[in-house]
C-alpha cells in the first residue's frame, strides 16, 4: 500500500490470459433473474466483470427489484438496483471494465529526447497499468472458498476522488441489502484532522456506520507495509470493532508474506496471498499478490459457514475462523521492522493454505 492520502486497492498484478470481448466497454447490456434465495455477501471494490463466465451465476440478484422499469420498486433509494449499484458513476451497472493505457510515445523514444515527463509517466503505466480488474479478482478468491456464495458488487472509482463519500454510501448500501459479510480489499492512512478534516470526517463516519451495523463482518485488507500496525494508524483496517476482522497475507507456505503489515492486537489472522490465480475482466485469469486476495479467502470462509449454519452470529464466525487456523511465530519481521523491537516475537493465526 503506498504512502499517499488518498485510498488505494491492496494488491499487485502479474500474468493475465487473453480475453475475449470488449473489457473496456463501460456498461454493457444485462439480463439477470433470480437465481434462487441466498444472502448477498458484498463487495466494495471496482465492481465485477458482470460478463465473465466463471462469475456471471454467482453475481446477486435483487429479487425485489424489477429490471429496467425505472422505479425503486424495493424502496431503497435506489432505481433498478438488480445486481448491486456503481457510485463511480452513480447507476445500476457496476461492470469492473479496464481502462486503456494512456497513447505515450515509446519509453525509448521519451528517453532519446529525453522528455522527462513521458519517462516518468511511461514507467508509471509499465508499474502500474491503467485498469481496474480488482474487484473481479477479489471475487473470484470469495468463490473458490465458496462456489455457491453470491456476490453483491459494489463499485467505487478509486481514480475518480472522493472516495471515501464513495466508500461511506458503499458500507451504507451493503448493510441496507442485509449483507451478513462485507468484503474491503483496500485502504490508506488514517486521515489527520488537522491537514484532512473531510477525510477525517468520512472515516469517522464509515466507522460510526461499521459500527451500527453489529450484525454485519467486515473482512478488510490488512495493508502491504510490512508494517507493524500495532504503531501505525491505517484506515480502515487500524480500525477495532468487534465486526472488523482484519486480514494479513501469507504464501502457499504459511510463510507471512514480507509486503504484508502484521499485529498481535489488529490483524486477527493471515490467509493466502501471493501469486493468487483468479478472475480477470476479459473472460480471463491473473495471478496477484496482496493482502487484498488475503481478505476474500476470509469472506469466502466465513461465507460457507455461514451459509451452512444460517443463524450464526458475529462471534461464532470468528470463533469458526480461529478453529481452523493455527499458531505461528513471526519474530524474524520484527527485527526489521521501525519500532525498534529486535528483540520480541509475535503469535499470529494462520488459516493454512489449501490448493
Amino acid at each position: 500500500m503506498k504512502n499517499i492520502t488518498s485510498i488505494v486497492l491492496l494488491s499487485c498484478v502479474f500474468t493475465l490470459s487473453a480475453q475475449s470481448y470488449d473489457v473496456f466497454e463501460k456498461n454493457p447490456a444485462t439480463d439477470f433473474q433470480p437465481n434462487g434465495y441466498h444472502v448477498p455477501i458484498a463487495v466494495i471494490d471496482t465492481g465485477i466483470d458482470i460478463r465473465h463466465s466463471a462469475l456471471q451465476k454467482n453475481i446477486y440478484v435483487n429479487a425485489s427489484e424489477i429490471p429496467d422499469n425505472g422505479i425503486d420498486d424495493d424502496q431503497n433509494g435506489f432505481i433498478d438496483d438488480v445486481i448491486g449499484w456503481d457510485f463511480g458513476q452513480n447507476d445500476n451497472n457496476p461492470n469492473d471494465f479496464l481502462i486503456p493505457k494512456k497513447n505515450r510515445p515509446p519509453l525509448w523514444q521519451s528517453l532519446r529526447d529525453f522528455n522527462i515527463g513521458e519517462v516518468v509517466s511511461s514507467i508509471k503505466d509499465l508499474l502500474r497499468p491503467g485498469s481496474n480488474g480488482h474487484g473481479t479478482h477479489v471475487s473470484g478468491i470469495v468463490l473458490r472458498e465458496n462456489p455457491d456464495a453470491r456476490i453483491l458488487p459494489i463499485r467505487i472509482d478509486f481514480k475518480k476522488g472522493h472516495a471515501y463519500k464513495q466508500i461511506l454510501q458503499a458500507v451504507k448500501y451493503a448493510v441496507a441489502m442485509k449483507a451478513p459479510i462485507v468484503n474491503m480489499s483496500l485502504g490508506g492512512p488514517m486521515a489527520d484532522p488537522i491537514t484532512k478534516p473531510l477525510q477525517f470526517k468520512l472515516q469517522k463516519e464509515i466507522i460510526k456506520t461499521m459500527r451500527q451495523a453489529s450484525d454485519t463482518l467486515f473482512v478488510i485488507a490488512a495493508g502491504n507495509n510490512g508494517r507493524n500496525l500495532d504503531q501505525e494508524n491505517i484506515f480502515p483496517g487500524g480500525v477495532d470493532l468487534p465486526n472488523i476482522i482484519t486480514v494479513g497475507a501469507v504464501d502457499k507456505k504459511d510463510k507471512l508474506a514480507a509486503f504484508s503489515n502484521y499485529s498481535e492486537n489488529i490483524v486477527e489472522i493471515f490467509a493466502y496471498g501471493v501469486k493468487v490465480d483468479s478472475t480477470w475482466p476479459g473472460d480471463s485469469n491473473k495471478k496477484s499478490s496482496g493482502t487484498s486476495m488475503a481478505a476474500p479467502h476470509v469472506t469466502g470462509i466465513a461465507s460457507h459457514f455461514l451459509y451452512q449454519q444460517p443463524q450464526a452470529n458475529i462471534e461464532q464466525l470468528k470463533t469458526y475462523l480461529s478453529q481452523i487456523s493455527f499458531s505461528s511465530t513471526i519474530s524474524h519481521k520484527i527485527e526489521r521492522a521501525h519500532d525498534g523491537e529486535k528483540n520480541k516475537s509475535m503469535t499470529i493465526s494462520i488459516i493454512p493454505y489449501r490448493p
